[in-house]
């Protein structure tokens, strides 16, 4: 016995079958009676066992119209889990992908540890994600998913982050997908048909003399160390956080470090030490010994490594106590919900090699310091004397001596 018929106030047939004894019913998720009718009649096919899986699709997708758009998407993320796991021998935890990647053996070349860093950063973003989104093995997550989580990081939602930023992300969740591919069971790589933004370069400044009169006599503790360190070696913010005593020679006057970002070309860098750096290090290191691999600054060093974004901030927070200003607004046809950082610590690096220009020092010189990783920019300049080098940091400026406490 089949019978249609409508509810009260809404506006569906409903399906009424008794079979074996049982009543069952269904909303049909139609309105009008002869799609209803025939709702029912493949319907009563399924319960007979005699409908094809065209038909069962149809039928659930016919369903899931009938749900409120709320339900319906919930629902469909469940069929969907439901589907990519059924039958299969291969599944990965969502817990094992991370170690899964890093022990991959589809790379073609290992990434540095500084990149590595950066792509654990974001798969942690995307675990945090996913948590609420009751995923359990990798093949579960869909394009949908993946659309949603990169269109909530892109703006309206979560960061507002730059297209630079966006494409790095991005790049590393294909990458991941791609080569967790067999081992985790993925039929289609979930990010593969999202399309990269359009990124404009967005440089940082140097600081003015002002400013950095400014920042030197006002950075206190470990700050003052990690400003000097920016300041008179041109190092990247990631080098100075992880800088180790074995690295610092006090007695021969330099910095002996191999770039965490051209790790590859395997070159150590000398950099001799400013007098005012110097002096720093001496206070810094005390009368105590120090194991060599001690960081220089350990507090630095902790924060880096819970979170490589959580020492630019702390610098980026000091700033604004100074009240220098480090963003403006976003280029007139940049879509994005934030504006344009232009000053931190990276600005230090560019007030390095600002100033050793204006000093007149050597080319040779700053390109050696900098640690430039371009093959190119390699051949271009011979190896510069420890000589010059030495020279070349002696003409900066003490900016902690200089100026006033303001």
């Amino acid at each position: 016995m089949a019978t249609l018929k409508r509810k009260k106030g809404s506006p569906y047939w409903i399906a009424r079958v008794v079979r074996g004894g049982t009543d069952h019913s269904w909303s049909t998720g139609h309105t009008d009676k002869k799609k209803a009718r025939d709702w029912l009649e493949n319907k009563l096919r399924e319960v007979d066992g005699k409908v094809t899986v065209d038909e069962a699709v149809n039928s659930l997708l016919l369903a899931l119209a009938g749900l409120p758009e709320r339900d319906a998407a919930e629902k469909r993320r469940e069929v969907a889990r439901l589907m990519t796991s059924a039958g299969r021998d291969v599944k990965m935890p969502l817990a094992d992908a991370w170690t899964a990647y890093c022990r991959s053996p589809h790379k073609k070349r290992e990434e540095s540890e500084g990149t590595r860093g950066n792509y654990q950063c974001h798969w942690d973003a995307f675990m945090d994600w996913l948590a609420k989104h009751k995923v359990e093995f990798v093949h579960e997550i869909t394009t949908s998913m993946a659309t949603s989580y990169m269109g909530e990081l892109w703006g309206d939602g979560l960061k507002g982050i730059s297209a630079s930023t966006f494409n790095r992300h991005l790049q590393f969740l294909r990458r991941l997908f791609t080569l967790l591919a067999d081992e985790a069971g993925i039929a289609a790589n979930p990010f593969e048909k999202i399309v990269r933004k359009e990124a404009r370069p967005e440089s940082r400044r140097a600081f003015t003399s002002d400013e950095l009169a400014k920042i030197c006599h006002n950075a206190k503790g470990e700050m003052r160390l990690l400003v000097g360190i920016g300041l008179f070696s041109g190092l990247r913010l990631g080098d100075t956080c992880l800088i180790r005593w074995g690295e610092v020679d006090l007695d021969g006057g330099a910095l002996h470090i191999v770039p965490r970002k051209t790790r590859r070309i395997g070159k150590t860098l000398t950099i001799p030490l400013h007098p005012a750096l110097r002096a720093l290090l001496m206070e810094a290191h005390g009368r105590r010994e120090h194991n060599a691999a001690e960081f220089v600054l350990p507090g630095f060093a902790a924060s880096y490594q819970r979170h490589r974004s959580s020492p630019a901030l702390e610098f980026g927070a000091y700033l604004g106590t100074l009240k220098i200003t480090t963003t403006e607004d976003a280029p007139e046809g940049v879509r994005r919900q934030r504006k344009v950082a232009r000053a931190g610590y990276h600005s230090l690096r560019h007030s390095f090699a600002s100033l050793m220009a204006r000093a007149g020092a050597p080319q040779v010189a700053l390109v050696d310091m900098l640690g430039h990783g371009s093959p190119i920019m390699s051949a271009l300049y011979s190896h510069a004397g420890e000589e010059s080098k030495a020279a070349a940091v002696k003409m900066l400026p003490d900016y902690f001596k200089e100026g006033r406490r303001t």
